[in-house]
């Protein structure tokens, strides 16, 4: 009787698990994978400047755009349901009285002109984001 009862949890477990599955892939994510590829590459070293940096990934994205197939490219430091978080930092804003218990720690990405097109984000409001 105690394993009918264990192996009836199991199953429903597993099946509302699928469903789970099933229903996060429905989700709009903001975006479109498709013919989405991602590569995880860690240029930082420290003895190259954030210059020194930037100079290899422009490099590196004029020699991606030469490869066939290939029709846009860009760089980001997070991407979207990543298994890394983004990064933090703490902000402040002149005259605002913070909470003790409040967090002012606010998410930071860095990315290339033409990101948000090249995952066909939508800008709602405002503009693509363009070299500073």
């Amino acid at each position: 009787m105690v394993e009918t009862a264990l192996a009836t949890l199991v199953l429903v477990g597993a099946g509302l698990c699928l469903k789970s599955f099933r229903s996060a892939q429905l989700v709009d994510r903001g975006f479109d994978p498709a013919g989405i590829v991602v590569a995880p590459l860690e240029p930082g070293s420290d003895q190259w400047s954030a210059d020194d940096e930037w100079a290899f990934l422009d490099r590196l994205l004029m020699e991606a755009l030469t490869l066939p197939s290939v029709e846009k490219v860009s760089v980001a430091d997070w991407v979207p349901l990543g298994a890394r978080g983004a990064r933090g930092s703490w902000v402040t804003v002149d005259g605002y009285p913070r909470e003790a218990s409040e967090d002012m720690t606010v998410g930071l990405t860095v990315v290339s002109p033409g990101h948000l097109e090249n995952l066909r984000v939508p800008v709602l409001e405002g503009r693509d984001l363009t070299e500073v």
